[in-house]
């Protein structure tokens, strides 16, 4: 509709397979419009979209169709195409372990509460609620379920430095990365480009790359 409505040019547009019921959405960009939709989906069905422009061409795809599943970023001695690498770890940004929703029944005058929960995370890093309201077209069984899976996680920033560059790799792509022992873990996955800063010179290409995935 946005892309009709203000003439735009459409390339590949995925179905989310999610439907929103109508909105008003009053004094808002586009791009804000789009990204409210997206962060619904997410939070009910825990599949990300990626909106991206393709000389001049609006896209937009699930991540979990944009694998380079040919590209390996590793710091294996032998086959190492990443010269350095910074990586952290928190649970105070976004992770929670424990799901509330709720919505006041004016029939009833009785407030409903959806609740979920991970004891076991709970046990190791005390009680983390997420509590927020819903309205009555949602469906707040899904959702809780959405949120406590895409939530309750620890929260892990990698950032990869001067990789070997290819021009596939862009925001909203995944190549597979291998890197042993990292911190607390090791990492051999695909895992989600959220910022690529390319860099070219006369005789090398060299990425700078911000990435995160479910490690």
């Amino acid at each position: 509709t946005i892309i009709k409505d203000f003439e735009l040019q459409a390339g590949e547009i995925e179905d989310t397979g999610y439907i929103i019921k109508n909105r008003i959405q009053d004094n808002k960009t586009l791009f804000d419009i789009i990204y409210d939709a997206l962060d619904l989906t997410l939070m009910n069905t825990n599949k990300l979209y990626c909106l991206y422009d393709n000389f001049g061409r609006l896209n937009l795809r699930n991540v979990e169709s944009m694998k380079i599943d040919d590209l390996v970023l590793t710091v294996d001695e032998e086959t190492s195409n990443i010269e350095d690498y910074e990586y952290k770890t928190d649970i105070d940004a976004d992770t929670y372990n424990k799901i509330v929703l709720y919505r006041d029944n004016e029939k009833t005058g009785k407030r409903e509460k959806w609740i979920v929960q991970d004891s076991k995370n709970m046990n190791k890093w005390g009680v983390l609620q997420y509590y927020k309201p819903i309205n009555e077209d949602t469906n707040a069984k899904a959702k809780v379920d959405a949120l406590l899976k895409l939530k309750n996680r620890v929260k892990r920033d990698l950032k990869l430095k001067n990789v070997k560059g290819d021009v596939r790799v862009k925001a909203g792509t995944s190549p597979l990365i291998h890197i042993e022992d990292i911190g607390d873990i090791s990492i051999a996955q695909f895992m989600l480009i959220e910022k690529a800063k390319h860099t070219f010179t006369t005789d090398y290409h060299s990425m700078d790359l911000e990435v995160r995935g479910n490690i």
